[in-house]
């Protein structure tokens, strides 16, 4: 079972020429050593980011926070407070689908869901698999009981709004697992 990020890197790669100042490249070269991966990579993953995240997330007033502070904040909201907030960004996120995508279907959904986990500071680890007509978002969360409040509540109501019916949730000790049967395969 491929997860869809796995799908994403087989896809055929092109090669490009960039001039770049010797300082940028210096910074470049240092933070590759840094993270031990290639210089290429480590360009690649920031286009990657800009195209992802970076060149719309601007244009919705998102912002990258710090998961400590993100961790600070749903810790320090009751569970009704918790849910409801959830469920009102989950509203945002869904109008702002069509925008981002150019439509807000299942694979805006589950693009919107890898990127914004991926990008927008909250760092979670998280794998989205497919098969046939299964879907899984796994996602590792550090946070108490209202981190899984949370993830729970936002998932449901996004994913409720886009295909017409809920996820199945299924709670583990450090995880969320929102499961997607699809009713109609196309």
């Amino acid at each position: 079972m491929a997860t869809i990020e796995e799908e994403r890197k087989k896809q055929p790669s092109v090669l490009r020429t960039f001039r770049l100042s010797s300082s940028l490249d210096a910074a470049l070269s240092k933070d590759a050593e840094k993270r031990k991966i290639g210089k290429n990579s480590l360009v690649v993953s920031i286009l990657d980011k800009y195209v992802e995240w970076d060149s719309l997330a601007a244009d919705f007033g998102y912002l990258t926070v710090p998961p400590e502070m993100i961790a600070m904040f749903v810790s320090s909201l009751d569970k009704q407070a918790i849910t409801s907030i959830a469920r009102e960004l989950s509203k945002k996120v869904l109008s702002s689908l069509p925008l981002w995508y150019g439509r807000a279907d299942l694979d805006s959904l589950l693009k919107y869901i890898e990127t914004s986990v991926k990008y927008s500071g909250a760092r979670l680890p998280q794998r989205i698999e497919r098969e046939g007509n299964v879907i899984r978002i796994i996602t590792y969360q550090p946070f108490n009981e209202n981190g899984a409040i949370w993830i729970r509540e936002f998932n449901m109501s996004l994913i409720e709004s886009v295909l017409g019916y809920p996820p199945r949730i299924v709670k583990h000790e450090n995880s969320i697992e929102t499961i997607i049967e699809l009713k109609d395969i196309t």
